[in-house]
């Protein structure tokens, strides 16, 4: 739930600057087609080729043309797909600045969305692209490790109408050029087509002042190098020392020998000292300025040495337009890099980790890391990575920071305790809890270490033990552990001293939850829009839409539904601004706004609302999302009486309550399952061997209960319609009326209403339909602004006939009431007023669902005087299931027994037909 930017140097956006030593090469970019031709213009060639020079100008004739153009330098840590991808939309942006936009801002704020939802969105809008854009990529060849391969080829391949790439290359290992150039998508040039003809050839040397030199020597020289732009440079820096032109020139062998003897020979050796040390000194670098120069080459004067270089064209290349930051030609950097190896050796591990230090204090973490990782001092380079791990796991480099970590040992790793705590996040997000858990548990042993250290670490140990804290309290958030994360998120607070405000706000956030699960909702109701804001002026508006889909569920448990409607809309508005629709950030709230639809016997809308959500909503969030998807789908596929889907549904809910360790989902299956047993005989089978472990041993008495929970409550549920099913109705209400008094007292009327339903099933089962009446009219009275409808509802349709009284004797002096009544009565299913009457004289009530085929013969079959046991043996069933069927009978006459329901089967012929 942190915030995250993802940071691109402006260099990298920018074309490398050519300076007046540059001729124009219309012969090669007048293959750079303006039209709309085809998509990717590919260009490969070797190194020192002129591929850059080319794209260079093509890029400014386009961009002089009035057409949209971006520029992306690449290198080799663009091969973390998150980086790529926004240098992809950076470069496209700076194009065309509504371009990308929703990639743009995923990339931009909260924590990083799944590398799926990134790509899936970025291909989206490529594909709805409204402007034409040529994105022009240089150094394509650094694009290696085998996710961003892929991803560049999804790209490639993608509907690319309005976008055009010319890339740059100095092979094709990664593109599918064969098959892109089956589709017709890709263009090609090479070495040959970029190679220099007898006039560019003249005109370049004139540029770099060899004015002397004649046509023929001119052309000569091109044939030498085979027209290789790096090779005529090197004979024009030789050819500046040389007062016989024409005998240097017959002499020169550049096609055939060796490049690196050459450049020593004719251009590194012919340089003053200070020049070439400040040459070897800064080959280790990528890129450099002035300071960045003067850190690794102190006391020389390395202004001097710059200019010089650029005077004597020694291969340096600008990378922006103010020639504050630059770099060698590739060819020329790998001879340094080379020769400093060879005269220099002591020197490479030190100049790598000045370089490092000083990149990290000015803010170019991976390259840093990069530079202490080169100069082989591991102890160094896992200090920088730890150092540097918050900022890379904010701005969503989570996989280059594993890239790194996998240099390191294990052991190496449990002492870097930032690096430990930004991956255990990682986890407890993704709901890896084992992988959170170790992490965690080595940080926690390496803070440990420091603080028994009597020497200055570095590091700021009451910040390290608060995050530590804090880190171990959200797994026990995420992990749902809401008593041993109630605590920690208290202690949290209570022990707090940093102005962390993410920390802060999260903790308040994780109060608000666990408080609900503890009939406590003052936090809710107090400080729920004030720590919102905190999240965003911190700037994580991805934690918002955790704390509103927690907000949104703890409204509707206390009953306020259409505030938890507006919150989880205002939530589910957020996620789709940073994620996306049909993404597992968005089926947090979308789950839970599809419960409430659903509760209010929406169904239609929470059908729709659910589509395709259910798998993504075990991906991230809390159990709660998964818990409510899950749940609903189930109630709704039992509607429709698709009973093959119901238990798959069930079986696999299980699963994934299973999986992760969360106990109180298990719970609220095992309700489920006994919910929908005493309401079709199809979901009897197995109920005697029920695993009741998950569910809390304290259920009874709500009030003796020390911290009761809605754990308590759900096992309260389960035995209490285990207790109807086994014929002991009375133990159920007495237990259930204490658990109703509690949640009423509570406040908590989502659980009220759950209570008071199976309750009132209760009462009817031990005969009493006028304390059911009783009961339930009071319930609905608090109720009425609420609208729980469902929850009684699902009870089945053996409370039709209370509802109906209730609906009838309140519809004078409490309107609303009867009102309400009435629409659990269209839930239920049940026919009009007029069919809805009690004989209060034979307690006997109108068939409201029709008897299935077996429950029928079990009345006959009683009607003759069989027992349970002589019926069971007759049918060939489990006397259990006999008695699973006789609840279904009592549940549909509102029979309190044998004789009465006997009594009722005769009075309405369904005997009689039999």
């Amino acid at each position: 739930m942190q915030s995250s930017r993802v940071l691109i140097r402006k260099t990298k956006l920018q074309p490398p600057h050519n300076d007046e030593r540059t001729i124009a090469r219309a012969r090669v970019t007048g293959r750079f087609d303006l039209g709309p031709g085809t998509p990717i213009t590919l260009i490969t060639a070797p190194a020192g080729s002129g591929k850059t020079t080319a794209m260079v100008q093509a890029f400014h004739h386009f961009r002089q043309a009035g057409l949209l153009a971006g520029w992306a330098g690449l290198d080799y840590a663009d091969n973390d797909t998150t980086g790529l991808i926004a240098l992809l939309v950076s470069a496209m942006r700076t194009a065309a600045p509504n371009a990308c936009a929703a990639t743009a801002i995923l990339l931009e704020t909260g924590l990083m969305p799944p590398e799926a939802v990134l790509q899936r969105t970025l291909l989206n809008e490529i594909a709805d692209l409204q402007q034409d854009i040529a994105l022009f990529l240089d150094d394509y060849h650094c694009v290696t490790e085998q996710r961003a391969v892929e991803l560049m080829n999804l790209v490639f391949g993608a509907n690319t109408r309005r976008l055009r790439f010319f890339i740059a290359t100095r092979n094709q290992h990664n593109i599918s050029v064969a098959r892109l150039g089956m589709r017709g998508l890709v263009r090609e040039l090479t070495f040959h087509d970029l190679q220099f003809d007898p006039d560019e050839t003249q005109r370049v040397l004139h540029l770099w002042g060899h004015t002397d030199v004649t046509e023929n020597q001119s052309d000569l020289l091109r044939q030498k190098t085979e027209g290789w732009v790096a090779g005529l440079q090197l004979a024009s820096i030789a050819l500046a020392n040389e007062p016989n032109k024409a005998g240097f020139i017959q002499a020169f062998s550049g096609t055939n020998k060796r490049i690196d003897g050459f450049i020593s020979d004719e251009v590194f050796q012919k340089h003053p000292e200070t020049v070439r040390d400040f040459l070897l000194n800064t080959a280790i670098l990528e890129r450099f300025t002035l300071d960045l120069v003067n850190a690794v080459n102190p006391g020389s004067a390395n202004y001097e040495s710059l200019d010089y270089i650029e005077q004597w064209n020694l291969f340096l290349v600008p990378l922006d337009e103010e020639r504050k930051w630059f770099r060698y030609h590739h060819l020329f950097n790998d001879y340094l890099r080379r020769k400093l190896t060879e005269v220099h050796p002591d020197r490479v591990a030190g100049l790598h980790r000045t370089a490092a230090r000083w990149l990290f204090d000015n803010g170019y973490i991976t390259e840093a890391i990069s530079h202490a990782f080169a100069s082989g001092d591991m102890e160094f380079a896992g200090g920088l990575l730890d150092e540097g791990s918050d900022a890379l796991f904010s701005a969503g480099r989570a996989m280059t920071l594993e890239t790194y970590a996998r240099r390191l040992t294990d052991a190496h790793i449990r002492r870097l305790p930032r690096l430990l705590l930004d991956r255990a996040w990682q986890s407890e997000l993704r709901w890896r809890f084992k992988a959170a858990e170790a992490d965690l548990r080595d940080a926690r042993i390496a803070v440990q270490t420091l603080g028994s250290s009597s020497a200055d670490c570095g590091f700021d140990l009451d910040y390290l033990r608060e995050k530590l804290s804090h880190r171990e309290m959200m797994l026990k958030l995420l992990n749902d552990d809401s008593a041993g994360a109630r605590t920690a998120a208290q202690d949290w607070l209570d022990a707090r001293h940093s102005n962390d405000m993410f920390m802060y706000a999260s903790s308040l956030s994780a109060k608000i939850l666990t408080d609900r699960e503890f009939y406590r909702f003052d936090l809710v109701m107090s400080r729920a829009e004030e720590v919102r804001e905190m999240f965003i002026q911190h700037g994580a508006y991805y934690g918002t839409v955790f704390h509103d889909s927690i907000v949104g569920r703890s409204l509707q448990r206390c009953g306020r539904l259409d505030e938890a409607v507006a919150v989880l809309s205002r939530s589910l508005g957020m996620a789709v601004t940073l994620h996306g629709e049909a993404t597992p950030l968005a089926s947090m709230p979308t789950s839970l706004l599809a419960g409430i639809a659903y509760e209010r016997n929406d169904l239609g809308r929470a059908r729709q609302m659910l589509a395709g959500y259910l798998p993504l909503s075990k991906e991230l969030g809390f159990v709660d999302n998964m818990m409510e998807a899950f749940l609903t789908s189930i109630r709704l596929a039992f509607l429709d009486r698709d009973f093959a889907r119901v238990a798959a549904l069930l079986e696999e809910a299980d699963c994934a309550a299973a999986e992760f360790g969360f106990d109180r989902f298990q719970g609220r299956i095992l309700l489920e399952r006994v919910r929908l047993a005493g309401l079709d005989s199809f979901f009897s089978h197995g109920l005697d061997a029920l695993d009741l472990s998950p569910l809390p041993d304290a259920f009874d008495d709500p009030w003796s209960i020390p911290q009761p929970g809605t754990r308590h409550e759900t096992a309260a549920l389960v035995h209490g319609e285990l207790m109807i099913a086994a014929g002991q109705p009375r133990q159920a209400v007495a237990m259930l009326t204490r658990w109703l008094r509690f949640a009423t007292h509570r406040q908590a009327r989502a659980g009220a209403a759950a209570i008071a339903a199976l309750l009132a099933r209760a009462l009817v089962r031990d005969g009493d339909i006028e304390g059911a009446q009783r009961m339930l009219a009071d319930v609905l009275k608090g109720m009425t602004h609420a609208r729980f409808i469902r929850s009684f509802a699902d009870q089945g349709p053996g409370l039709a006939p209370v509802f109906a009284a209730i609906q009838q004797r309140w519809r004078e002096h409490h309107p609303a009431v009867a009102d309400y009544a009435g629409e659990i009565l269209l839930a239920i299913g049940a026919p009009g007023p007029a069919a809805r009457t009690v004989a209060a004289d034979t307690q006997e009530v109108a068939l409201y669902e029709p008897l299935t085929d077996r429950e029928i013969e079990i009345l006959r079959l009683a009607d003759g005087g069989l027992s349970n046991g002589e019926i069971a043996a007759e049918m060939a069933i489990a006397e259990s299931t006999v008695k699973w069927y006789w609840q279904r009978i009592f549940d549909k006459f509102a029979a309190r027994g044998r004789r009465q329901a006997i009594r009722t089967a005769r009075t309405l012929g369904v005997i009689g037909m039999r």
